[in-house]
């Protein structure tokens, strides 16, 4: 039987780059992910596996909004079936040392500070486009600042992306565009 979309859950996970070259922690994430893709728990409960490789071509589209240039990292994706696949494979022995190989060898950033929980994720875009596959993926990241309730931060992050959602220029260059936030977790560290 095929997963249905609803049943799907996907793992985003974001490593800022060390003090080492940002080509040697990509090509080290890269590695850790092609081994990964190997194991008989992924590929029998994995639909995608993916690497984002931060790049430039934003960086002063972001600062003329005032906002700060993003930290170098990047970004894993992978999806599955449904959330009992992401379950087997943190169980999964082989990937357990291939993780732990991982942090040992510093081939994975943060993961001293890293939490691993699920989100809510409500879909705002979601235009069927079988185009170009020449396309851009912008993540974003929200803290919640400390003296600011999270509800009521996500409710103004939420308004505020609805009204650059609503705009003409958002509603004929968007393909797709996702919220996730994590249900209960009042300030991220």
């Amino acid at each position: 039987m095929s997963a249905s979309g609803k049943d799907y859950c996907d793992v985003l996970t974001i490593h800022l780059v060390p003090a080492s070259t940002k080509e040697e922690f990509e090509a080290n994430f890269g590695t850790f992910l092609d081994a990964v893709a190997k194991l008989p728990v992924l590929q029998k409960n994995a639909i995608t596996l993916k690497m984002f490789i931060q790049n430039d071509a934003f960086h002063e589209s972001v600062a003329g909004l005032g906002l700060p240039v993003p930290k170098p990292a990047v970004v894993g994706f992978a999806r599955f079936k449904n959330a009992d696949g992401l379950k087997e494979l943190l169980r999964d022995p082989e990937y357990v040392s291939l993780l732990s190989a991982a942090k040992e060898n510093g081939h994975l950033s943060g993961h001293d500070s890293m939490s691993l929980f699920s989100a809510d994720v409500t879909t705002k875009i979601d235009v069927n486009d079988t185009g170009t596959s020449d396309r851009k993926h912008v993540f974003g990241i929200f803290k919640v600042p400390n003296d600011v309730p999270a509800e009521l931060f996500e409710q103004k992050v939420e308004a505020c992306i609805d009204g650059a959602l609503a705009l003409p220029v958002c509603q004929n260059k968007f393909l797709k565009y996702e919220m996730a936030m994590a249900p209960g977790v009042e300030h991220y560290g």
